[in-house]
């Protein structure tokens, strides 16, 4: 046996360590052309979830609708209540700061937010 056969192996090692380190330096550099693919992909993944997701969307709105009609109605007992009752009042002011305060920011934030964002970064 010869030192190279010893130190590589047979003919087939040496084929696949030669294969795997040009897939490496292949996968080391990112073309255009790998990048538009790449946002390609993202673009068909993201509107096949739309699809899938679309007979959610009323649900989403409802729920929605729901939780900020929630919020509201509760900043105006609260409002409403606090010359008949302080207590009751800052009760209800605690229980909006607590419970519902945060999944109403969040839904105005997913629902208007977004857009103004995705405005933004179009007027630029």
């Amino acid at each position: 046996m010869s030192f190279w056969t010893r130190l590589f192996g047979d003919s087939d090692t040496v084929r696949e360590i030669v294969s795997g380190a040009k897939a490496g330096i292949d996968m080391a550099i990112y073309t255009e052309e790998e990048r538009a693919i790449a946002a390609k992909d993202v673009l068909e993944f993201r509107l096949r979830y739309m699809e899938a997701t679309n007979p959610q969307n009323v649900a989403r709105r409802a729920i929605a609708l729901l939780i900020v009609g929630l919020w509201a109605v509760l900043v105006l007992i609260g409002v409403l209540a606090w010359p008949v009752s302080e207590a009751f009042s800052t009760h209800v002011f605690r229980v909006l700061d607590e419970v519902v305060n945060q999944p109403a920011s969040l839904i105005v934030a997913f629902y208007f937010l977004t857009h103004v964002v995705r405005s933004a970064k179009k007027a630029r």
